[in-house]
C-alpha cells in the first residue's frame, strides 16, 4: 500500500510503501505538520494529520477494509506531544506556542530550560546543569550543529543566545540519548529554528520596564534603571513550494545606575587626609550607568530542488556588550547585581563581551524510498575581547592589619571580574554525514561526526603591572609594598579535534515492542605542549598530553507498548557516554608548565626600596611618577631585570597526568508513561548516572602531612620539587553519582496547556569546578576521598510547572512556577589551617576534617505570570496583543548564604568564632553583606506584540 506524506506549510512530499505486515516508516523529514495519506488499490484514500517534532516520531494508524492493519509512521525528525510508543530516551519539549506565550524574564533560554525536569543553573559559571551533571558536560545544538562554547563554561546563562523569536522548538534530552549524539555525560539541549512557508508571516514586539516597575532587592539595591527589548521576524516564500526564507532579530538595551563610593575612607575618618584626596584625584568617586546591550539576528533559507533533494542554510549573529557593571551577573538583563561598589569599575574590563557568527548548511538527499542521506556543515567563530583597561583600577577596603587601602594600577589581577587580560577567538569546523535506511521493521542510521575547534587565546593577567599599597600615605609617597607583573605574551594557538562514528537502529521487533541498539566510537585529538625554550625549567613530568582514542560507547534502549495502543508504555535504556574536552584545561598546562617563560611567567618584587631600585635600573623614577598612571616595565626591561630562565623559582606550574582520560559516564534509565485521559499523560522515571575520570587539579609538591592533636593533617615546608612553588597536576581521578526520581504531568487541551514536573534527586561528587582555570579544590591532597560528598548542585527537591490558559474575549493567562530546595555548602576555617598554602580548610570534628558540603543553604522560589489580550485588526491585517508580566510575583528574597558566612572556625565541636555563620540576616533583621542574590526582585514588564 502506498503512503504519502506532505508538509501542509511547504508542500514537501515523501512516499513510502507498507511491508507484508502493514508497517511503514518515512524519515527523516523536517519538523512540522504533515498530512499522511494511505491509498489502497481498490479503496478511497484515507488521510490523517500529524505533527512531527524535533527528533521525534509521529504515529498515524489506519484501518483498511475489514482487516485491521496498524501502520506506524515513524518520522525521524521531531516529536509530537502525545506518547511516542517507540521512544526509548528521556526528552522534554517546549513548542513555539509555549516559547511565545510563557513569561520569560529577559527572553533568555535559561527560563525555558528551567521548565524541564532535573535542570538547574549551576552556581559557579551559570551553566546549564542537567541530571546532576556539570554545566560543562551539557552539549548545545542548533539545527543539529554544535553550539557549545569551548572556553568559558560552555554557554552560560548571562550570554545572549538565539533570539526566541527564531525558535520553533526547544528540547532537552536528559540521559540515555541515541548514538547519534555525543560529547555529553548527562544532557543535550537541542534548538530548532523556524523556516519560511508558502504564506508570508511576521511578528514585531516591544517590551519595557524601568525602576518604577521594579522593587529594590533585599539589600535595598536598585536592580534596573531602564530595560527595553524589541525585535521581530518575517518569513515566507521566495518561490511557492520551492524556496522559503525566514529572518528574526532581537535587541536588548538595559541600564542601571552604579555608584563608586569609597565608604571606608569615612569609616576610618581619613577622607580629608592628603592621601585620600590624592587617591580621589586618581580614581574619583562617581555615578556611572551600567549598560548591557545584546543583539541576536538569525537568517535562514530553505530550498527544495525537488522532492528528493533539499538544502537548508542558516547564518546567525549574536553580540553582547556590558560596561560599568558591578557585582555578580545573576540578572536576566545582563547587569551586575550591585548598585554601589568600592572599586573603580570604569577601568574594569567586563568578562562577558562577545561576538558570535555561525553559518550552517544541510543537504538532505532521498536516494530512494528507503535510503536518505543528510550532510551537515557548520562554520562558527566566537570572539571575546577581554582586554585590560587603560586606567588604574582602584579598590578601597579594610584589610587590617595590612592592606587598608589597595590600588591596582593600571590592572587588577585575578579572573573574577575586572581587568583580567583574557581574550580568545574560537573557530569551529563541523562536518556530519548521516545515512538512514528506513523500512517498516527497521530504521537504521549510520554516521560520522567531525568537530574541530581552533582556539587562539591571550591569557596574560597582570601584564600591565600590579601595585599594592598598604596605606594611603604609602600611596602618596609612592612606597608600594609589592609589585607584580606578568612577563609573558600569554599567546596560544591550540586545536582540539573530535571524530565520531556511530550506528543506531530502531528495530520494531514485535507489535508494540521496540529495541534500539546503538554504538558510538569517538576519538579526541588533544593539543600538546609547545617545545620548551628553557627545557631545564619545564616540570620533569610534563612530557606530553595524550589524545584519547578509546572512547567506546555502546547503548541499548527498549520500549514496550503494553497494550499496543500507545496508552501505556514502559521504557528502559542504558549506555556509556563521554564528555567533551574543555580547552582551558589544556591551555593552562601549555602555558604554565615552566618550560616556556616567553609565554607565561611572572616577576614579583617585594618592598618599596627593592621596587624603586628595580625601576631605577630601567631609567624610571617612581618618586616622581604620575599617580594616575604608574610605570610598568616593558618586556625587554623585564628580561634585563630577571632573565626568563631565572624566573622559575617559586613559580606555580601546571601539567597533565600522562594517563589523563576524558570523563566517562555509565547511565541507566527506566520509565513508565501512561495516558490518563485524552491529552493528559503522566510519566515516572528513575535515572542513574555514574561518572568516572572527572578532571581535577592536585598539588603534588607537598610531603605527606602529620596530624596534630586535633586530628588535622599539617604540612611542613619541605617540598619534593624545591625549585617550584605549587605544582598542579591535572588528573582524571574524580567521580560523581546522580540518582533521580522524576514524575511529570502533561496536559494538552483545546483551551489550556499545563506541564508539571517534580524531581527527587541525590547528587554526589569529588570536585565540581567549572571554569577549568583553577587551583586546589580540596582540603588535603593526601586524602581526596574526604572530598566525596554531596555535590555543589545537589538540590534534593525540584518542582517546576508552566501553564497557558486561553480565556474568553481574547484573553490569555500564563504562569511559570519553580521551587527548589537549598544546595549544600562547606564550613571553612577562614585561614590556611594545614599549611599547604591554600585557604580552603574545613573544621575538624571527632579527630578528622569534616567532609565537604555538610551544611544546607537556602532554597529558591519563583512564581511569574503573564496576562495578555489579543485584538484582531480590521481587514485581516493581523493581530495585536497587549500584555503585562510580573516576574517573582510574591517577591521572594531568594538570598543564599554567602562565602563570608561559611566561616565557622577550627572545630565543629566548639561554638563558631563567626556569629553570622550559616545566616543570611543579622540580629536587626538586615541581610548580611556577602549574601548571594539568586534572582531579581518583583518586576513588572509591559509589552506589545504584532503578528500577521
Amino acid at each position: 500500500v502506498e503512503v504519502s506524506v506532505r508538509n501542509i506549510d511547504t508542500n514537501y512530499k515523501r512516499v513510502a510503501n507498507t511491508d507484508d505486515a502493514g508497517r511503514y516508516a518515512v524519515g527523516p523529514v523536517p519538523l512540522g505538520t504533515y498530512e499522511v495519506t494511505v491509498t489502497p488499490a481498490t479503496l478511497q484514500p484515507s488521510t490523517q494529520q500529524v505533527y512531527v517534532s524535533l527528533g521525534g516520531r509521529a504515529t498515524a494508524d489506519f484501518r483498511l477494509g475489514i482487516s485491521p492493519v496498524r501502520q506506524a509512521i515513524n518520522v525521524l525528525a521531531n516529536e509530537a506531544p502525545a506518547i511516542e510508543p517507540a521512544q526509548t530516551f528521556s526528552k522534554s519539549i517546549l513548542t513555539d506556542i509555549q516559547l511565545r506565550n510563557l513569561p520569560s524574564n529577559g527572553r533568555r533560554i535559561r527560563n525555558m530550560f528551567l521548565l524541564t525536569p532535573s535542570t538547574q543553573i549551576e552556581p559557579e559559571c551559570g551553566g546549564f546543569a542537567i541530571s546532576g551533571q556539570k554545566g560543562l558536560f551539557t552539549n548545545i545544538n542548533v539545527d543539529g550543529g554544535d553550539y557549545t562554547n569551548t572556553h568559558w563554561c560552555g554557554h552560560v546563562e548571562v550570554s545572549p543566545t538565539f533570539t526566541m523569536e527564531a525558535l520553533q522548538e526547544f528540547q532537552v534530552l536528559r540521559s540515555t540519548f541515541s548514538a547519534e549524539f555525543g560529547r555529553s555525560t548527562g544532557g543535550i539541549i537541542n534548538l530548532a529554528t523556524k523556516s519560511g512557508t508558502n504564506e508570508f508571516h511576521g511578528t514585531g514586539f516591544y517590551l519595557f520596564r524601568n525602576h518604577n516597575l521594579t522593587k529594590h532587592d533585599p539589600f535595598k539595591r536598585e536592580q534596573i534603571g531602564l530595560g527595553q527589548q524589541f525585535g521581530g521576524s518575517i518569513g515566507g516564500p521566495l518561490k511557492a513550494d520551492r524556496t522559503f526564507f525566514f529572518t528574526a532579530a532581537e535587541f536588548q538595551h538595559n541600564t542601571k545606575p552604579v555608584k563608586v563610593l569609597y565608604s571606608e575612607l569615612d569609616i576610618q575618618n581619613i577622607r580629608n587626609t592628603s592621601g585620600a584626596q590624592s587617591l580621589l584625584m586618581v580614581a574619583p568617586e562617581d555615578q556611572l550607568e551600567a549598560l548591557s546591550l545584546s543583539q541576536s539576528i538569525v537568517n535562514r533559507i530553505d530550498h527544495h530542488f525537488n522532492n528528493r533533494n533539499n538544502v537548508m542554510g542558516r547564518v546567525d549573529f549574536t553580540r553582547n556588550k556590558v560596561t560599568d557593571t558591578a557585582g555578580p551577573f545573576i540578572m536576566t538583563q545582563g547587569i551586575g547585581a550591585d548598585s554601589t561598589t568600592n572599586r573603580s569599575v570604569q577601568n574594569a574590563s567586563p568578562i562577558n563581551n562577545r561576538t558570535n557568527v555561525t553559518g550552517m548548511m544541510q543537504l538532505t538527499s532521498v536516494l530512494s524510498n528507503r535510503h536518505v542521506n543528510e550532510v551537515r556543515v557548520e562554520l562558527a567563530k566566537e570572539y571575546r575581547p577581554w582586554d585590560p583597561g587603560t586606567g588604574p583600577e582602584v579598590t578601597v577596603r579594610n584589610g587590617s592589619p595590612v592592606q587598608t587601602v589597595a590600588i591596582y594600577g593600571p590592572q587588577a589581577t585575578g579572573l573574577a571580574y575586572g581587568n583580567n587580560g583574557y581574550k580568545f577567538t574560537d573557530r569551529r569546523y563541523q562536518f556530519i554525514d548521516n545515512f538512514s535506511i528506513v523500512t517498516g521493521e527497521h530504521t537504521m542510521k549510520f554516521g560520522v561526526d567531525s568537530n574541530r575547534v581552533n582556539g587562539r587565546t591571550t591569557f596574560n593577567p597582570g601584564s600591565n603591572g600590579t601595585y599594592r599599597f598598604d596605606s594611603l600615605q604609602s600611596f602618596v609617597d609612592r612606597q608600594p609594598a609589592q609589585y607584580t607583573q606578568f612577563a609573558g605574551t600569554g599567546d596560544l594557538n591550540a586545536t582540539m579535534h573530535q571524530v565520531a562514528f556511530y550506528v543506531q537502529d530502531e528495530w520494531r521487533a514485535l507489535p508494540g515492542f521496540t529495541i534500539s541498539p546503538g554504538f558510538r566510537y569517538e576519538m579526541a585529538l588533544l593539543p600538546d605542549y609547545y617545545a620548551p625554550t628553557v627545557p631545564k625549567n619545564r616540570f620533569p613530568l610534563a612530557t606530553s598530553i595524550s589524545s584519547d582514542k578509546e572512547l567506546i560507547a555502546p547503548r541499548l534502549g527498549l520500549a514496550w507498548d503494553v497494550r499496543n495502543n500507545a496508552k501505556t508504555v514502559m521504557r528502559a535504556a542504558a549506555g556509556i557516554f563521554y564528555a567533551a574536552p574543555y580547552m582551558p584545561l589544556f591551555e593552562q598546562a601549555m602555558l604554565g608548565n615552566g618550560g616556556n617563560p616567553e609565554l607565561s611567567s611572572s616577576v614579583t618584587i617585594n618592598g618599596a626600596a627593592n621596587i624603586r631600585s628595580a625601576l631605577q635600573s630601567a631609567g624610571i623614577d617612581l618618586a616622581t611618577a604620575d599617580l594616575s598612571r604608574l610605570p610598568v616595565f616593558t618586556g625587554a626591561q623585564l628580561n634585563q631585570l630577571v632573565a626568563p630562565e631565572n624566573r622559575i623559582t617559586g613559580q606555580t606550574v601546571f601539567f597533565f597526568d600522562p594517563n589523563f582520560r576524558l570523563p566517562r559516564s555509565v547511565q541507566f534509565r527506566g520509565a513508565l508513561e501512561q495516558e490518563i485521559a485524552h491529552g493528559v499523560t503522566a510519566q515516572f522515571d528513575y535515572t542513574q548516572i555514574n561518572v568516572a575520570r572527572i578532571d581535577r587539579v592536585r598539588n603534588i609538591n607537598l610531603m605527606p602531612p602529620v596530624p596534630d592533636a586535633t586530628g588535622r593533617p599539617i604540612y611542613s615546608s619541605a617540598r619534593p620539587y624545591p625549585n617550584y612553588g605549587f605544582v598542579y597536576m591535572t588528573e582524571s581521578s574524580a567521580r560523581s553519582l546522580y540518582r533521580g526520581f522524576t514524575s511529570t504531568l502533561n496536559m494538552r487541551r483545546q483551551r489550556f496547556t499545563v506541564d508539571a514536573t517534580y524531581t527527587l534527586g541525590f547528587s554526589y561528587s569529588h570536585d565540581d569546578h567549572e571554569r577549568g582555570i583553577s587551583g586546589a579544590n580540596y582540603v588535603d591532597a593526601y586524602n581526596l576521598n574526604n572530598e566525596y560528598g554531596y555535590s555543589n548542585i545537589d538540590e534534593r527537591h525540584q518542582f517546576a510547572s508552566s501553564a497557558l490558559i486561553y480565556l474568553p474575549s481574547g484573553f490569555d493567562v500564563s504562569a511559570f512556577v519553580r521551587f527548589n530546595s537549598g544546595r549544600p555548602f562547606s564550613p571553612s576555617t577562614g585561614v590556611d589551617s594545614n599549611g599547604d598554602g591554600v585557604v580552603r580548610d574545613r573544621p575538624v570534628l571527632n579527630g578528622q576534617v569534616v567532609r565537604r558540603n555538610t551544611f544546607r543553604n537556602i532554597g529558591y522560589s519563583d512564581v511569574s505570570v503573564r496576562l495578555q489580550r489579543h485584538f484582531a485588526l480590521a481587514k485581516d491585517k493581523g493581530r495585536l496583543s497587549v500584555f503585562g508580566e510580573i516576574f517573582n510575583l510574591f517577591n521572594f528574597d531568594n538570598v543564599e548564604i554567602g562565602g563570608n558566612q561559611f566561616t565557622y572556625g577550627p572545630s565543629l565541636s566548639i561554638p563558631s568564632t563567626n556569629p553570622n555563620f550559616g545566616k543570611i540576616k543579622d540580629t536587626q533583621g538586615n541581610f548580611l553583606t556577602g549574601g548571594v542574590l539568586r534572582t531579581s526582585p518583583l518586576q513588572l514588564q509591559v509589552g506589545l506584540r504584532y503578528e500577521f
